[in-house]
């Protein structure tokens, strides 16, 4: 946890009470912004923004979101300075990960995400609504990555609560088939990031084109596979609480076994690189096992991790607190995708946490 000292403290108070007189307080991502699938769902038979009949991908009228599904983890954060004259201060937390205990754990959620133009480009404004909240930001950074993925980062830029002033999104997007349009999405938000809120949600979901449930008629087995420099894989885990446990940050290949026939899905991610951080082995590998296979989609199973260089177990991550999600995407369910996150104990270090996507190709 970071802490920040008494004068810093107080400065962020009266910084925090002037911004609330004058910011301007934003929609919160109205307008159904959960809607999806059939005729628009909540988003409205006109799409709103959360998708309408063509379901993974948005759609539906002229609505722009994209349709998001994955998992969140929620965190109790230490009271720092109680100020008694404005919002109380608790520590912080290095971003999109915690190193406190998990409240709620890996629990199951829904969402949208909505850009300029339906695309991930620079200085695109993008909100993220799921049901852990909202993130509306203005102007994000994005920028195109050595494992062939974009990368948006996002702050808040419309709330009028210093709880939620510094909200974090991350925006990654994969073009499966070359042809320049976005296929796969992974959406990231740190909610309750900054210094005043006493709990803080991380969320990881994926979206995109997803595909027909009919594409899976009639297939028994298939391996899916996707390089770590093709953006195969990516993952970052925080074992123990403050600074001489820093997070580490994870990149690798992607091997993905679905047997359509169990109704299994299992997936591999190993020669894996450090893109961040100093602790634990130098090559980190992820194993998810025994997600449920239910039309489109798959969920549920177990994460493990483990040191690539004997195979040992590093973590143990209880089954109600860790899980992973995913789909099939494109015509004929070609490509798959999913996220991830698991909380417990990693490198013998308590709280520890990890979360991360893959994506594979037939």
């Amino acid at each position: 946890m970071k802490k920040i000292s008494s004068t810093l403290a107080l400065l962020l108070v009266s910084a925090s009470l002037a911004a609330c007189s004058s910011a301007t307080t934003g929609s919160g991502g109205s307008g159904g912004s959960l809607g999806g699938g059939g005729s628009g769902g909540s988003g409205g038979s006109g799409g709103g923004s959360g998708g309408g009949s063509s379901g993974g991908s948005g759609g539906g009228g002229a609505g722009s979101g994209i349709q998001l599904f994955g998992l969140k983890s929620t965190y109790n954060k230490k009271l720092q300075t109680s100020t008694g004259v404005g919002p109380d201060i608790y520590e912080g937390s290095e971003v999109y990960v915690s190193d406190d205990t998990a409240s709620t754990g890996a629990q199951t959620i829904t969402g949208s995400l909505e850009l300029d133009g339906g695309k991930l480009v620079d200085k695109v404004d993008a909100t993220s609504t799921s049901s852990a909240g909202t993130v509306v930001a203005e102007n994000g950074t994005v920028l195109p990555r050595a494992n062939g993925t974009l990368r948006g980062d996002f702050v808040t830029s419309q709330t009028s609560d210093p709880a939620t002033a510094l909200d974090q999104m991350r925006v990654t997007s994969l073009d499966f088939d070359g042809d320049n349009d976005d296929d796969f999405f992974v959406v990231e938000q740190h909610l309750g990031y900054g210094y005043f809120s006493g709990t803080e949600t991380i969320t990881t979901m994926y979206g995109g084109k997803i595909a027909p449930a009919s594409a899976l008629a009639g297939k028994q087995t298939a391996v899916y596979q996707r390089t770590r420099s093709e953006g195969g894989a990516e993952f970052q885990y925080k074992t123990g609480p403050g600074f001489s446990q820093e997070g580490a940050t994870f990149t690798g290949d992607a091997t993905v076994n679905a047997n359509f026939d169990t109704g299994k899905v299992d997936v591999l991610i190993d020669n894996t690189q450090r893109q961040h951080g100093t602790k634990g082995p130098s090559q980190v590998g992820v194993e998810l096992a025994g997600a449920s296979i239910n039309g489109s989609h798959f969920s549920g199973g177990t994460v493990r991790m483990f040191d690539e260089s004997n195979g040992a177990t590093i973590s143990n991550l209880s089954p109600g607190s860790s899980d992973y999600s995913g789909a099939f995407f494109g015509d004929n369910a070609e490509h798959v995708g999913g996220v991830f996150q698991g909380n417990g104990t990693i490198n013998g270090n308590t709280p520890g946490m990890v979360k991360g996507w893959f994506a594979a190709s037939e």
